[in-house]
């Protein structure tokens, strides 16, 4: 019934580096207009007290953005069975042990924690997250079951459902 390739425990097909790196892609996209909106409202509004405008850093748009990306990845994982662009393009986060979906809230956020978490670190936060999200790109393409460093972590896999 399914292709040959990596299964879940359920028998599902995990789905492709490529269409996982698509579905990111589609959800950067999407944050970064909804982080320009937020943006020029706070600027718009001389940013209502909440760290200034301009070049300065604004806490508001940043606890607005974490709140969004909290909401299309962790959420939607945990209600829908998988992020905006995950869900999109045909795919569905399940349970490593059992295949089974949706994810609870616990691991949906750990899942998005993982990744984000350090990039609230100043300084060398980005640069760890951004060491985070090179070695997850090699095991998406290196690890039998595709699993990301958020994936193992939270004991997750991505199966297709197309």
């Amino acid at each position: 019934m399914y292709a040959t390739g990596p299964v879940a425990p359920n028998g599902q097909p995990l789905a492709s580096p490529g269409m996982r790196i698509a579905a990111r892609l589609i959800e950067i996209v999407l944050g970064f207009i909804v982080t320009a909106i937020l943006a020029a409202i706070f600027i718009s509004s001389g940013g209502a007290g909440l760290g200034g405008v301009g070049g300065k850093y604004n806490i508001g748009v940043t606890l607005l953005t974490l709140a969004f990306g909290w909401v299309i990845e962790a959420g939607l994982t945990a209600t829908k069975g998988g992020s905006l662009g995950k869900l999109i393009l045909g795919m569905r986060v399940v349970n490593a042990n059992d295949g089974s979906t949706p994810v609870s809230w616990a691991t949906a956020s750990i899942r998005w924690a993982v990744p984000g978490a350090f990039s609230l670190v100043p300084l060398l936060g980005g640069l760890v997250a951004f060491v985070v999200f090179i070695v997850s790109l090699v095991f998406l393409f290196s690890d039998k079951l595709r699993q990301t460093v958020s994936d193992k972590v939270a004991k997750t896999l991505v199966v297709s459902i197309k």
